[in-house]
């Protein structure tokens, strides 16, 4: 367990194999000095020559480990485990076990690459709230190659870790979910109100008048908003001013799941063509780019108090949307 530090990025420590080399090179070395043998001098220089080469090549594999930003996954949910298997386009002079690991608070990440003709990255990833967790500072350890000794490495390899809301399933008309999208001036007939003065003489219901010339009703009719490929999800992030934090927390987080599955649900349908305003941002999930984006503000996303902006769309909110 006794790890010595040689630089601030190096760490030097034994096995317990490694513990009895060194207790017999010791007692070699002893005896040959000693005895003036020149055979043990030659098996303590072997030996030795050994352990150190052993130590040399642990450090190169250590420095040589490629960089892991480029093979971490995009995003995990949070509270599921995400089983992380890479193959890793990279061939090193070496073949051993590295052990990998970053802390951020009191959580720790911890993978496994495995050197050989095809390095393979390989561990489990689970976090239990969401997040976007900044992982800088790495620790490589090593035994390898004759498990004497374990070799520690620090070095920064910055990995922006996205953590999603847990999915919450809903239904459009659900509690705080409402459409959107508004009757306009059209040809469909929509109800009766009554006569105003200044009304079109077109617009009064005569069969209706010719019952009761004492009260004169007036068609109204309309349009709605032609349907589009493109759905639309607005989310108002605003909180009700009454709700104390323990309820803020879990509505909160229900919200943004609730919208994850909302996305998740139309991509399992191959449906693409998505738009959604979250608070004031505005993403086209249609674009790669800005699908990426929209991942990490749902993230970072906190309440704010502004409602959200544009119009249209399925509103889903917590607060009285009128």
């Amino acid at each position: 367990r006794l790890h010595i530090p040689i630089t601030p990025s190096w760490q030097f420590g034994m096995t317990r194999p490694g513990v009895l080399l060194m207790g017999v090179l010791s007692g070699l070395w002893l005896a040959a000095f000693y005895s003036g043998n020149n055979l043990l001098y030659l098996c303590g220089s072997m030996l030795t020559a050994l352990a150190l080469a052993s130590v040399w090549q642990a450090v190169r594999l250590l420095r040589v480990a490629p960089r892991l930003a480029a093979f971490f996954p995009d995003s995990t949910q949070a509270g599921e485990s995400y089983i992380l298997r890479r193959q890793l386009n990279c061939l090193l002079p070496y073949v051993g076990f590295i052990d990998l690991e970053w802390t951020f608070g009191s959580q720790v990440v911890a993978l496994q690459m495995r050197v050989d003709e095809l390095t393979t990255l390989s561990g489990r990833l689970k976090a239990e709230k969401r997040g976007v967790f900044r992982l800088k500072r790495q620790q490589l350890m090593t035994a390898a190659p004759l498990g004497l000794w374990k070799i520690r490495y620090l070095r920064d390899d910055p990995v922006d870790w996205i953590v999603l809301p847990r999915p919450c399933p809903w239904s459009p008309g659900m509690f705080g979910a409402d459409n959107q999208s508004q009757p306009y001036e059209g040809d469909e007939l929509r109800d009766l109100r009554g006569y105003v003065p200044g009304d079109a003489m077109s617009r009064i219901h005569w069969r209706k008048a010719a019952t009761d010339m004492t009260r004169w009703s007036v068609k109204r009719f309309e349009q709605f908003e032609p349907a589009t490929d493109v759905m639309k999800l607005r989310v108002d992030l605003r909180l009700p001013e009454s709700m104390n934090r323990e309820i803020f927390e879990e509505s909160f987080e229900n919200l943004l799941g609730q919208v994850w599955s909302w996305v998740d649900g139309h991509d399992q349908k191959g449906e693409k063509s998505l738009q959604i305003v979250l608070g004031q941002q505005m993403f086209d999930l249609s674009h790669p780019e800005q699908r990426g984006m929209f991942i990490r503000a749902l993230a970072e996303a906190a309440p704010q108090t502004s409602p959200p902006s544009g119009q249209g769309g399925l509103l889903l909110s917590l607060v009285d949307a009128s």
